[in-house]
């Protein structure tokens, strides 16, 4: 948690954060941005697959030397399988088809045993797997459904 060291005043802005991970609900796929999330007025299609879009040739690269490369292939089974409708399901293949598997490989160790202790000294970072890792999972307060 944080704590505030001196007021805050109505409307000020605290921190930006970026996800390391997001999804695009089914009624906004045709005119939301794949990566940054903008809205466009004239998106540029996946050149593989129908079913996304993005603003920029930028976004359009950065998604097919990530994530898209695996998801472009898998989304007619996503939607086959329903996986598609459960969010977290997509942000978790997301978040881990993302880096390359040479990246886990590495960093197995700090991916095996939550650290009870991260976070307490450490800097805060929401591009940091370690913090994604050692997030409270909630678990005990969600849906079956929502899991799995």
């Amino acid at each position: 948690h944080v704590v505030a060291e001196r007021d805050i005043l109505p409307g000020e802005v605290l921190f930006i954060e970026s996800p390391l991970v997001s999804c695009i609900m089914d009624e906004h796929v045709e005119s939301i941005c794949l990566v940054c999330l903008r809205y466009t007025t004239s998106p540029l299609p996946c050149p593989t697959c129908s079913d996304v879009n993005f603003c920029s040739l930028s976004c359009r690269t950065q998604a097919l030397q990530s994530f898209h490369k695996y998801e472009c292939r898998l989304t007619h089974v996503f939607q086959q399988t329903g996986i598609k409708d459960l969010p977290l399901l997509v942000l978790a293949f997301r978040a881990v088809s993302q880096q390359p598997v040479e990246y886990f490989v590495k960093n197995r160790d700090k991916f095996s045993v939550p650290d009870s202790k991260f976070g307490v000294e450490d800097k805060y970072s929401s591009q940091d797997y370690s913090t994604v890792f050692n997030l409270c999972t909630h678990q005990d307060r969600r849906d079956s459904a929502d899991i799995h």
